[in-house]
């Protein structure tokens, strides 16, 4: 059985640059999966696109990290203005078990609803900077997810590479993600064999690592790598620290060594519908 891969551009419906950016690769004809955030000003854009395009896969980025919430309250999860809380402040609010899962589920439901309304089958659930691998926001999203069946989530676990073993965000979110491996399986849901992610942003997505990547990997497994393409867009330089990589992740992925790596490994290109 050959290996199946998963590209799944995160970030759909951030801003119309982004947009344009995945659908550029979309069209390119390499990536057929994308997961979409839905209270984020491109997001009435990618709904209508992801409408219109099933034989794509596409997901829910679900997005407590930035923007506001789609059900309108969630107070363990914002703040006084009603604003989702930032990062710095969500964390040490997770940590502290000072977030209700039920806030979570609410706004999980919220965002999942606004999806299926828009005509939008939903493959897959993953997060924004990846927070669900916290105890407290996977059970919120868990609950909401299996009142649709939805069963197929990411587990951000990087595989290491000579060229990522650096990177200390993807070895904390290896340890983070054993919990989270420990209840997906306990629950019986499905996530790619392996994963390639926060390891490969930036300076380390180059063509020759993401080649070497393809060309490695083993027989019979599913393979997600997550990629972040985008074109630049001035008004949103201040919120979105990635925008320069993000024209960049577009070339590497419409290169010909990466086509060519991809045919010589006889992968299938495929989406979470795969698993």
């Amino acid at each position: 059985m050959p290996v199946k891969l998963i590209i799944n551009a995160d970030d759909f419906g951030f801003s119309p640059g982004v947009n344009r950016g995945i659908i550029e690769c979309i069209e390119r004809g390499y990536l057929k999966s994308a997961t979409i955030m839905v209270n984020t000003p491109g997001a009435n854009e990618a709904l209508e696109y992801a409408r219109g395009h099933p034989e794509l896969g596409f997901g829910l980025h679900f997005n407590i990290g930035w923007g506001r919430p789609v059900c309108g309250r969630a107070p363990s999860i914002s703040g006084s203005d009603g604003a989702f809380l930032r990062p710095r402040r969500l964390i040490p609010r997770i940590l502290a078990h000072a977030v209700d899962p039920d806030d979570v589920a609410r706004e999980a439901a919220a965002q999942i609803q606004r999806c299926l309304e828009a005509g939008v089958k939903l493959t897959h659930i993953d997060s924004h900077q990846h927070f669900h691998v916290f105890r407290p926001v996977y059970e919120g999203l868990l609950k909401a997810a299996s009142v649709h069946g939805i069963r197929s989530f990411r587990l951000p676990m990087d595989i290491l590479t000579r060229e990522s073993r650096s990177s200390w965000k993807a070895r904390l979110l290896r340890v983070l993600s054993r919990g989270l491996a420990s209840r997906l399986k306990q629950d019986g849901l499905w996530h790619p064999d392996r994963f390639y992610g926060s390891a490969m942003m930036g300076a380390a997505f180059t063509r020759h690592h993401l080649a070497s990547v393809i060309r490695g990997m083993p027989a019979q497994t599913t393979v997600e790598v997550m990629v972040h393409p985008g074109r630049p867009e001035p008004d949103f330089r201040k919120i979105d620290p990635y925008v320069e990589w993000r024209e960049v992740e577009i070339e590497v992925l419409g290169s010909a060594e990466i086509r060519e790596a991809i045919d010589a490994s006889g992968a299938i290109v495929s989406d979470f519908r795969a698993l």
